[in-house]
């Protein structure tokens, strides 16, 4: 089990561009070439979080029993998201994100 949690990791940090060390979560996706999309949620300080990923989009959903809003960091972009609503970010062409 350990094992498959580390490799569950390793996909969401290095290929999701998943990050969770400070206060807010960040993506930054830099999905493999071969790959037509990645989804998955998680609980991050009491909130739903659910993403779905493409090479050109964000899609994310964000599930808070206490807030209407929720920041987050698309790559370098600080952007809103309400509560319940999923929200698309499209990702620029040329764009450089963490890989």
């Amino acid at each position: 089990a350990g094992v498959m949690a580390g490799t569950a990791r390793l996909t969401l940090r290095a290929y999701a561009g998943l990050k969770l060390d400070g206060e807010q979560v960040r993506i930054a996706p830099c999905l493999p070439e071969t790959w037509r999309q990645v989804s998955f949620n998680f609980q991050f300080k009491g909130d739903g979080y659910y993403f779905a990923l493409t090479p050109e989009k964000v899609k994310v959903k964000v599930d808070s029993p206490s807030k209407s809003r929720i920041e987050i960091l698309v790559g370098d972009r600080q952007v809103a998201v309400g509560n319940l609503e999923w929200v698309t970010f499209e990702l620029e062409k040329g764009e450089k994100l963490e890989c």
